[in-house]
């Protein structure tokens, strides 16, 4: 089986925990397969994310307060589609809908599917803190997305992150986002069921 290989993105705020960081870079360096682990130093999210986002090929973020499970690069990679992402196992999309907690999960996409014209539209609307959320959704929704069953990406929830200190402006977007990624198939050893 052919392995796609994958870029690794990690953004570095100014403030980062450098132990938290330590943990994000070794869960990267251990994994196995083809890939290039990236980290960018940025003060602003949303451009960060943009720019990233705007290269070429299929790119996976880890954030540098989260790790990866041993092997999942290996395993993701396995699974050719514009978008594929994991979810903490067992959930149904009955939990994903009640807590978006269970949706933070690791996500490779094609990049390229991404025009600039989607950006342009996103900074029009003054929807920037959205950026992520949003552009898994255009992926899902326009080209397709696969959701695997397995678990590989380990969310730190702290009160120094971006989502917990922008709650409210965070909210309603990305809750939506959420509930669409939600709708996405489960992909179980390899066979898609609802």
């Amino acid at each position: 089986m052919d392995i796609n290989p994958v870029k690794i993105i990690t953004l570095v705020p100014p403030d980062a925990r450098k132990d938290w960081l330590a943990q994000c870079v070794e869960s990267v360096r251990i994994q196995e397969g083809i890939f290039q682990h990236c980290l960018i130093s940025c003060s602003d999210l949303y451009s960060g994310r943009k720019e990233t986002y705007q290269w070429a090929g299929r790119i996976i973020c880890v954030d540098y307060d989260d790790w990866l499970e041993p092997g999942i690069l290996v395993e993701i990679g396995k699974i050719s589609g514009p978008l594929v992402f994991t979810a903490p196992a067992p959930v149904s999309v009955s939990q994903i809908r009640r807590n978006s907690l269970t949706i933070h999960h690791l996500v490779a996409f094609n990049s390229s599917l991404v025009p600039e014209s989607f950006y342009k539209e996103i900074e029009s609307r003054g929807l920037q803190i959205h950026v992520d959320w949003l552009v898994k959704a255009y992926v899902a929704l326009k080209y397709g997305a696969i959701r695997s069953s397995l678990h590989g990406y380990n969310w730190r929830r702290h009160p120094e992150q971006f989502s917990f200190k922008n709650r409210g402006a965070y909210g309603k977007i990305t809750q939506e986002c959420i509930r669409l990624l939600a709708e996405v198939p489960v992909l179980e050893g390899f066979l898609v069921t609802n």
